[in-house]
């Protein structure tokens, strides 16, 4: 499979679960009253462009096209994570592998489903079918096209190296090109939690116990990793092979404990506990898995990592409630597993309606 489509399915899989969650924990309240909206349907290949104007107190978009599944010829997978996925309209079947109805709020794209898009009186909605390739669109495609003139230079100081390269390169980011030009290099590595890895470069062998190599973009301090670095023409790269004393395995664990605080509340039963926990966890989901015991929890793994099925003796009904999450008083952005533990945090989960 090429780039371009995997690139393609990747991004079609974070809009599944940034919808997802965003349907789950996020989705906008609805407004209740009588409102009129306009419908326009377009389907460039069948020359199907219909407008429609509906009365309705239905809150979201979704309520509205059920209800006006006839007129409109409304076909629906009412099981997708995304919602209601439009399967069809207007007599016309989407092919679900290449295709999709995508929807606009007058005249800007949704944000999330059509589940989850509460209606506003006046309100002028869009549904169009688009290719999957539509997500790179032409300047993306371009882009990723265009070659690009970079340098790298990589400096060993212990070793006196102090190299500079030129490349011209079509790749997109700096990871890819070190593993393509990796015999110039005489790069060995390997691909870790945050991507590409330098264990070895032009013969020098790194000792990952008390060096590593700094990066730096155009003079600057990297922000991430090689694997995440764009590569973009003219920029000027530098790996430069810096030092870090290794702590003592006393000091590094003093270091890395952390103390924070859980408080659970079940409103519904009037229970509401809160822990305190010193953990080496990195994240609040292993935290959990730590205390289950004390937090008496039972969970599974899901889509979006640890998901929490009862906790305190109290089992949640997944149809219809979830644990909302609080980081130091805050929405969190993200599910248990991806909430980074920081010394002194404050987390929270409560008992939520959907």
């Amino acid at each position: 499979m090429n780039k371009k489509a995997l690139s393609i399915i990747g991004v079609i899989a974070a809009v599944i679960i940034l919808g997802a969650l965003y349907n789950n924990f996020l989705a906008p309240e609805g407004v209740e009253g009588e409102k009129e909206v306009g419908l326009q349907v377009i389907v460039d290949q069948e020359d199907i462009n219909e407008e429609f104007v509906f009365e309705t107190d239905h809150e979201f978009l979704g309520e509205l096209l059920e209800e006006e599944q006839e007129t409109l010829e409304l076909t629906y997978d009412e099981n997708s994570t995304m919602g209601m996925m439009i399967t069809g309209m207007l007599g016309y079947e989407v092919d679900g592998t290449s295709e999709y109805f995508h929807i606009l709020v007058n005249g800007e794209d949704a944000e999330y489903g059509a589940s989850s898009i509460p209606l506003m009186d006046g309100d002028e909605y869009v549904l169009e079918i688009r290719d999957f390739s539509d997500y790179d669109g032409s300047d993306a495609e371009e882009a990723e096209e265009e070659e690009k003139e970079v340098s790298l230079q990589v400096i060993l100081d212990q070793e006196d190296i102090d190299e500079t390269f030129a490349f011209q390169t079509n790749h997109e980011f700096l990871g890819e090109l070190i593993e393509e030009e990796s015999e110039t290099l005489e790069v060995e590595y390997e691909m870790g939690d945050f991507g590409l890895d330098i264990l070895e470069i032009l013969g020098y062998e790194l000792d990952k116990d008390s060096e590593y190599l700094h990066i730096l973009v155009n003079g600057e301090d990297a922000e991430t990793g090689l694997s995440g670095i764009e590569v973009m023409d003219g920029d000027a790269y530098q790996l430069e092979l810096r030092s870090f004393e290794p702590m003592e395995e006393e000091e590094a664990a003093a270091m890395d404990l952390q103390e924070v605080s859980l408080k659970v509340s079940i409103d519904t039963e009037d229970l509401e506990e809160t822990f305190t926990f010193e953990t080496e966890q990195e994240y609040l989901s292993g935290l959990i898995e730590d205390e289950v015991e004390v937090l008496e929890v039972e969970y599974e793994m899901g889509d979006f990592g640890l998901d929490i099925l009862e906790i305190l003796g109290y089992e949640l009904d997944k149809d219809s409630e979830y644990l909302h999450i609080l980081v130091n008083g805050e929405d969190a952005e993200t599910g248990l597993s991806g909430i980074e533990i920081k010394d002194g945090d404050e987390y929270e989960l409560q008992r939520r309606d959907f």
